[in-house]
């Protein structure tokens, strides 16, 4: 018997599963908490908050520096004011503070 499909076929999590985390999340659900909900690993649901973020992020750093563009042409200064203004951009997660303030 080939169990290797059908770990893969359980191995990502599908649409439903992703709003769930996000509804989750807003209700101030532990990590801990929505995986037993949703009945998977807690690196998964990790994973999966981390993902969102990470591409959050590099959807703001687009904003400044497209697609593509090779980093090593940026100037310093630049990636700094860039870094800066991430850092005080109000997120909703956050309850619409800035990472910074969330750091102070």
């Amino acid at each position: 018997m080939d169990n290797s499909s059908e770990l893969r076929k359980n191995k990502h999590l599908n649409e439903k599963e992703r709003y769930a985390i996000e509804l989750y999340l807003k209700e101030k659900y532990s990590v801990i908490e929505i995986s037993k909900r949703l009945g998977r690993h807690i690196r998964t649901i990790e994973r999966e908050i981390a993902r969102g973020t990470n591409e959050n992020i590099n959807k703001l750093i687009r904003r400044f520096i497209p697609k593509g563009t090779d980093i090593a042409k940026v100037s310093k200064a630049k990636i700094k004011n860039i870094e800066r203004w991430i850092n005080e951009y109000p997120r909703r997660m956050f309850g619409f503070k800035s990472a910074k303030e969330m750091a102070t």
